[in-house]
C-alpha cells in the first residue's frame, strides 16, 4: 500500500469514529441530568438540570443543606418519601415556581419529623405541591401530609399552591391533612392557595399534638373535600388570620373542625363563606367544650352563606365572638348551647362585591367595625391582599379577609 493511500485510510478510520462517538454521545443525557438515584442528597439542585428525577426515597442528612433553585420541577417517578433531616431550601420566584410533582402513582411527600435544633430553617417559598398521596403504610409518618408533614418550629411555607394533594384511611385518626399535617412545632403558612386536596379528616390541614401557636394567615382555601378543611385536633393552639376560606365540602360536621381539647384556637379577620356541609354540620363545629378546658376567641371575622348552619356544637361550649359578623346571630348555632362573651357582633348582609369576589362594597355593613385590640390580640397589619388595615390610618379596621379604603360605609 502507497503511503498516501495508508494515510487517506487513517483519517478515513477517525472521523468514522468521531462520527460514530458523536452519534451515540447525543443520544444521551448529560450526567448532570441523570435520575437521583442516591438515598443522600444535598448541595444544590440548578435550572440547567432540571427536571430531577426521583427514583426511590430521598434524604437530607442532618446538617446538609439542600438548595433548589427557582424554576426546577422535581418529578418522583413512584410513590417515594422526602425526609428531611437537615435543611431544605427552596425559593422559588412568583415568575419561576419550583414543582414538586410525580407520575400516575403519585408521591409519598416531605416528611419535616423530629428534625435537631441545630438545623436552621427549612423555608419554601413559590412551590407548587401537587398529586403527593399519602396512603399506604401504617401510622401517622405514613397516612398524614399528602404533600408536608411536619412537627418542627423552623419551618415557613410562603406563596406556595397545594392543589390534587390527598390522604386515605379507613381510620381518621391515621389519615389527615391532605396537603399538610402539622403535628407539633410553630410553623407559619402565609399567602398559600389550597385547592382540590382530599382526606378523610382535615382535606387541606390537621393541626394537631404540641403545636403552640402555628401561625396560619393570609391563605385562600377552596374547593377541598374531606371530613373538614381544617382540622384543629387535640393539644393544638393555632392562630388563624386574614384567611379566605370559601366553597369547601365536608362530608363531616363542619369545615373547620374543632376538637383541641386543652387548646386555644384564635381566629382573626377571616371570611368563611358558603360552604357546604352533609347533615347537622356548619361552617365551624367544635367537638369540645367547657368540660374539656377548650378556649376559642373569634376576632373580626364574617361566617355567612353557610350550609347548613355557621355554627354546629357537639356540647355545650364557651366561645368569645369580638366584633364579628355571624349570619343568624347566636340563634342560629346548631347543636348544644352556646355561653362566652357575645360583643359587638352583627347579623346582616356583608354585601360583597359578588358571590365568588369577597371584597366588600363600599356600603357593607362591615367596613370600619372591627377591633383593633383585645386581649392581647391586636388586628392584623395588613389584609390579605397586603393593603395597610386599617384603612384610612386612624379608623377602626373593617372585619373580614380585605380591607376598604373607606372610614365608614357610603
Amino acid at each position: 500500500m502507497k503511503k498516501s493511500e495508508f494515510v487517506t485510510m487513517i483519517i478515513f478510520l477517525f472521523v468514522t469514529a468521531a462520527l460514530i462517538g458523536c452519534s451515540k454521545d447525543s443520544t444521551v443525557e448529560p450526567k448532570e441530568k441523570d435520575p437521583i438515584d442516591e438515598n443522600n442528597v444535598s448541595g444544590t439542585w440548578t435550572l440547567a438540570n432540571s427536571p430531577y428525577q426521583i427514583n426511590e426515597e430521598i434524604t437530607i442528612p442532618d446538617g446538609k443543606t439542600l438548595t433548589i433553585e427557582p424554576g426546577v420541577e422535581v418529578i418522583f417517578n413512584g410513590h417515594y418519601k422526602f425526609y428531611v433531616k437537615g435543611r431544605l431550601l427552596a425559593l422559588g420566584t412568583k415568575q419561576d415556581m419550583i414543582i414538586f410533582t410525580a407520575t400516575a402513582e403519585g408521591w409519598h411527600g416531605i416528611k419535616l419529623v423530629n428534625i435537631s435544633g441545630s438545623n436552621d430553617s427549612t423555608i419554601f417559598e413559590y412551590c407548587t405541591f401537587q398529586y403527593g398521596k399519602a396512603n399506604t403504610g401504617s401510622g401517622r409518618l405514613n397516612r398524614c401530609g399528602g404533600a408536608i408533614n411536619t412537627n418542627v418550629n423552623k419551618l415557613r411555607i410562603s406563596h406556595c399552591l397545594f392543589q390534587n394533594n390527598m390522604t386515605y384511611s379507613t381510620s381518621r385518626k391515621e389519615s389527615a391533612g391532605g396537603a399538610i399535617a402539622i403535628g407539633g412545632g410553630d410553623p407559619v403558612i402565609e399567602y398559600c392557595e389550597f385547592r382540590e386536596n382530599e382526606s378523610v379528616y382535615g382535606a387541606a390541614m390537621i393541626i394537631s399534638g404540641n403545636s403552640n401557636n402555628p401561625l396560619i394567615r393570609n391563605n385562600h382555601f377552596h374547593n377541598n373535600y374531606g371530613h373538614g378543611t381544617i382540622n384543629i385536633d387535640a393539644g393544638a393552639s393555632p392562630i388563624l388570620v386574614n384567611n379566605l376560606i370559601e366553597y369547601n365540602y365536608t362530608d363531616g360536621h363542619g369545615n373547620i373542625h374543632i376538637a383541641a381539647a386543652n387548646g386555644r384556637v384564635v381566629m382573626i379577620n377571616n371570611t368563611i363563606v358558603y360552604n357546604t356541609c352533609d347533615g347537622e354540620g356548619g361552617a365551624v363545629f367544635v367537638k369540645n367544650g367547657l368540660a374539656n378546658g377548650l378556649e376559642l376567641l373569634f376576632i373580626n371575622n364574617i361566617i355567612y352563606g353557610n350550609e347548613p348552619a355557621q355554627f354546629n356544637l357537639l356540647e355545650p361550649a364557651a366561645i368569645d365572638f369580638i366584633n364579628c359578623l355571624i349570619e343568624g346571630g347566636k340563634n342560629g348555632f346548631t347543636g348544644s348551647t352556646l355561653s362566652g362573651t357575645y360583643q359587638n357582633c352583627i347579623d346582616s348582609n356583608p354585601l360583597f362585591v359578588s358571590s365568588n369576589d369577597f371584597h366588600l362594597q363600599n356600603t357593607s355593613p362591615c367596613i370600619g367595625i372591627g377591633a383593633m385590640i383585645y386581649e392581647g390580640h391586636n388586628a392584623p397589619t395588613f389584609d390579605l391582599e397586603g393593603n395597610l388595615r386599617p384603612n384610612p390610618a386612624g379608623s377602626n379596621p373593617d372585619i373580614g379577609s380585605y380591607e376598604n379604603s373607606l372610614a365608614d360605609p357610603n
